[in-house]
């Protein structure tokens, strides 16, 4: 009998626990579902967005897609990006260029046309006596893991002369543009618990961090930084392709301050010398502006910043002609 209590007990206590774990689950889907509803961006975005076969991705834009943002269009070609047609690959020494990124290079806020990969293709194609095409594989919401995994599926079967990785510094954060948590069937229990871990290992690992958001993404995702840098580099010997990664700066709106995440960008600098990676810092573009003209917020800059990396790109492209010549010493 009192066996009998002891197995009602534990069964009455499971099924509350069961109970409190469904709640908080339909909770916290009910949560996202209301953000997704107050997002201005999200109605577009499922526009153009879709789940992807390729896990590695998660989901991808939608080939021949368009929607509206505001005033802004948002056409996708029939390759699957925010480009114009890729043209293909001429027998007239046409130089092409694929570029990686996230929201910043697919253009957010801004007309395609004036996002830097097209604006890069535009300065090169005056300064230049050979045809030069520069393919903006840009996805919104992509994560460096992401970029390389589309590199491998699209990238390389361009058959490009260079690689620009637009590196922007929330790029390790698994939830970068907002995207990644709706097209996954995990459970917000389990995704919450995954980071609360991750949260905890960065503090075990002794990293120091004042808590600003940049900082601590650094922190708690330095294993998967560490291994996508590691990963680019082997992609970029095995395949024979140089790769440049181009890091965005976090725009402040209070340059007297001076810059406090050049040491992140010092570090991607380090990763790139120990893998064989090309690296161009982008705050040297903006140093010392006021960027209340050249970026919409922290990451995201506006036509006249997206000109700005356009020319840096450039002047750097110049000054470096390897990339011409892969097999060049």
């Amino acid at each position: 009998m009192k066996r009998r209590r002891r197995w009602v007990r534990w069964a009455v206590a499971g099924g509350v626990v069961v109970s409190t774990l469904l709640i908080a689950e339909v909770a916290l889907r009910r949560r996202r579902h209301l953000q997704r509803r107050g997002d201005p961006f999200w109605s577009p975005a499922v526009q153009v967005h879709r789940r992807s076969a390729n896990e590695a991705l998660l989901f991808e834009q939608i080939p021949g897609a368009s929607a509206r943002w505001g005033d802004v269009d948002i056409a996708i070609n029939e390759a699957g990006f925010r480009d114009d047609p890729f043209p293909a690959r001429a027998a007239d020494g046409t130089r092409r260029i694929v570029v990686l990124g996230d929201s910043v290079a697919w253009g957010w806020k801004v007309r395609m046309d004036q996002a830097f990969p097209q604006a890069l293709e535009r300065i090169l194609a005056r300064r230049s006596t050979d045809p030069v095409a520069v393919c903006n594989l840009a996805v919104n919401g992509y994560g460096t893991g992401q970029q390389i995994a589309l590199l491998l599926e699209a990238g390389l079967a361009l058959r490009p002369d260079l690689v620009v990785l637009s590196y922007v510094l929330n790029d390790p954060d698994t939830v970068d543009g907002g995207l990644s948590h709706h097209f996954t069937s995990e459970f917000e229990l389990i995704r919450l618990a995954r980071h609360a871990w991750k949260r905890a290992a960065a503090v075990v690992r002794g990293r120091s961090y004042s808590g600003e958001y940049h900082e601590f993404v650094h922190a708690w995702f330095e294993d998967d930084v560490r291994e996508n840098f590691r990963r680019l580099g082997a992609v970029a010997r095995e395949h024979g392709v140089p790769v440049l990664v181009a890091v965005c700066p976090v725009f402040s709106r209070r340059p007297e301050k001076g810059y406090r995440w050049q040491p992140i960008h010092d570090d991607i600098a380090a990763l790139c010398a120990g893998h064989g990676l090309a690296f161009l810092d982008l705050q040297g573009a903006f140093a010392g502006r006021d960027t209340a003209d050249l970026a919409f917020d922290r990451w995201h800059p506006t036509a006249p910043g997206h000109a700005i990396i356009a020319e840096a790109l450039a002047a750097h492209l110049e000054q470096h002609e390897k990339w011409r010549n892969p097999g060049a010493e």
